[in-house]
């Protein structure tokens, strides 16, 4: 029997994005961000959700994409880390897509530069690229947060 995984599709600026369903708590609508001091510039600020700060990334400077406000259409994702909960600020989402081991590409030849890639999946012709979390805030960005958090 195939080990069959789903993946959660997200967009920011006519991008697709992807993250593995087993990471994300939730979507929500945009909530208001409190900026805080001294972070670095992926982080925009935190929000509280249900009584939990969480860190707010900036996808589009992530991604090197054009920045723009946030708008009350733009979607939270929740996602879990192995260290904390970060909130990612997209577009929208499109689609929950199901794959499974045979549509996952070799990815030993993708260059070291771009942020780590979990997996690549082969869906309808189209090459996806499934994130991991835990690169989206490097060690160094997560000291400063955490000593912004302490002020």
């Amino acid at each position: 029997m195939e080990n069959t995984k789903y993946m959660l599709i997200l967009k920011i600026d006519e991008e697709n994005y992807a993250l593995s369903i087993n990471d994300i708590d939730r979507t929500i609508q945009a909530l208001e961000i409190t900026k805080l001091p001294d972070t670095p510039p992926t982080i925009l600020g935190v929000i509280n959700y249900h009584g939990q700060i969480i860190p707010v990334i900036n996808m589009r400077k992530l991604f090197n994409l054009p920045e723009k406000e946030i708008d009350l259409t733009d979607i939270f994702v929740i996602a879990n880390t192995s260290k904390r909960k970060l909130c990612l600020v997209v577009d929208g989402t499109s689609e929950v897509i199901k794959y499974s081991q045979k549509d996952v590409v070799d990815k030993s030849n993708i260059s070291k530069g771009l942020k780590p890639i979990k997996e690549l999946i082969n869906h309808e012709g189209n090459i996806l690229l499934i994130y991991d979390l835990d690169s989206f805030i490097s060690l160094e960005e997560d000291e400063v947060f955490e000593k912004a958090m302490n002020k």
